[in-house]
């Protein structure tokens, strides 16, 4: 009989290694196929729609789970979430088993709100990079909070490509031909 070798997450040993440095991380999460389910990006920002307010509610709640983690900037966006934590001095855990408990949490909130046990909710991977320094830091800051803005520009100019030839950012590939050699 075949017995099962894992364990949860709050029983395995503290990581070791460049993975359990303290410091600043950026980090995205992308959904599932990166489905747009989080919310809808208007003139205002993100409106979360009722899966994005639980992603939210469990962003928040990190702090609690891992009280040596601080929480800076935060997106949500309709495919994805950008954040920054920081990870202070002699925490047990990196910010992969921070991530992965993010994920793990919110999906089983998620699934248990649709009533759909099981299904995936984020990908398997994320990206995540470290922060050297306070220009890095303003740098991503910034990206995080003009995301939605760059979504919505984005959003206008694939559904537009008259808008974007004159923007200069057309595609020429897209172009017939005999039009693609005016540019």
């Amino acid at each position: 009989m075949k017995t099962n070798t894992l364990t949860p997450l709050a029983a395995q040993e503290p990581e070791a290694g460049p993975e359990a440095e303290a410091g600043l991380y950026f980090f995205a999460i992308y959904t599932h196929r990166q489905e747009t389910r989080l919310g809808r990006v208007s003139r205002r920002g993100t409106r979360p729609s009722a899966l994005g307010r639980t992603v939210e509610a469990h962003w928040h709640n990190l702090s609690r789970i891992f009280p040596d983690i601080r929480l800076d900037a935060f997106t949500l966006m309709p495919d994805r979430i950008h954040g920054i934590i920081e990870i202070e001095e002699g925490a047990p855990h990196g910010i992969a088993a921070i991530l992965r408990t993010f994920k793990s949490f919110s999906a089983r909130e998620i699934n248990k709100l649709q009533q759909t046990p099981g299904n995936m909710i984020w990908q398997q991977a994320h990206d995540e990079r470290i922060l050297h320094d306070a220009a890095d830091l303003e740098k991503m800051q910034t990206h995080i909070m003009t995301a939605p803005a760059r979504w919505r520009d984005g959003r206008r100019q694939r559904l537009n490509p008259v808008s974007r030839r004159r923007s200069g950012a057309f595609l020429n590939w897209f172009l017939p031909s005999f039009l693609a050699a005016e540019h």
